[in-house]
């Protein structure tokens, strides 16, 4: 596969229908690494290009089609950790993009690419196309900015950054035995370097258990401060502000006021 997808591809034949053959079906195997998802990108950027050398606007949709879908699966194997590593991808994906936009460019130049009518191509592409260099600069650092935020709050939902709460039977009185088993040592009363003996993650699983059932006022306060205290050593305000800040600047770039 590798062989056939780096080879030289066949001069477009003459008439309406000389791209059909060109274009490939996509392949779960076209999307197994970088490497190989480059390749089919190389051949779908290829399609798009003899299909706007020859004017037929069917296979320009194609070209166009088969060259975004590649682009938004890519997201999906990043995030399933196929495409390895993600850094390595990223400049990968920014090239394959860049890609498409200059095919659309090309397209809307000639007059084979109508905006509204030509299918395949979304408005977002369109947008892009129209894009200032610093605009489009501002996309992308909003992406990334979005995806750190995403980030530190599913470490803040894992309890990955508090400290762990420890609380004696009486201070867990009210829920049942089986939900509070998972928070005792299994060493039991030889577990002597625990303070309690039930030692509480801060996260998302300890806050939906204790609040509803817990009797106790202070139990339930102290597993609440701890849990929402992430918010702030995390740093979720600070990246929520600087993806808001993005976002005010790239609506100004857009002309929104």
């Amino acid at each position: 596969f590798e062989e056939l997808a780096a080879a030289d591809l066949p001069a477009p034949r003459s008439g309406p229908k000389a791209v059909r053959g060109v274009v490939a079906p996509l392949e779960l195997r076209d999307l197994s690494s970088n490497a190989l998802w480059l390749l089919a990108c190389r051949n779908a950027r290829s399609s798009l290009s003899a299909a706007l050398g020859s004017g037929d606007q069917e296979q320009v949709e194609l070209g166009v089609a088969r060259l975004g879908s590649l682009l938004r699966m890519s997201h999906f194997l990043v995030g399933l950790g196929i495409m390895r590593p993600a850094k390595t991808h990223e400049v990968c994906h920014r090239i394959v993009e860049k890609a498409l936009h200059e095919g659309i460019r090309q397209g809307l130049a000639s007059g084979v690419v109508v905006p509204g009518a030509t299918r395949g191509v979304s408005a977002e592409h369109f947008l892009k196309v129209r894009m200032e260099p610093s605009t489009q600069e501002l996309v992308h650092l909003e992406a990334k900015q979005r995806q750190k935020l995403e980030l530190v709050l599913q470490a803040c939902f894992a309890g990955g950054t508090a400290r762990r709460i420890p609380m004696a039977d009486e201070d867990l009185d009210g829920l049942p035995k089986h939900l509070r088993k998972a928070w005792a040592s299994r060493m039991g009363s030889w577990a002597v370097w625990r303070s309690a003996k039930f030692s509480l993650p801060a996260d998302r699983g300890t806050l939906t258990r204790v609040l509803p059932f817990v009797r106790s006022g202070e139990s339930r306060r102290r597993v609440f401060e701890a849990y929402f205290e992430q918010v702030h050593k995390g740093g979720v305000h600070e990246a929520a502000l600087e993806l808001l800040r993005t976002r005010q600047r790239l609506g100004r770039g857009l002309g929104l006021r």
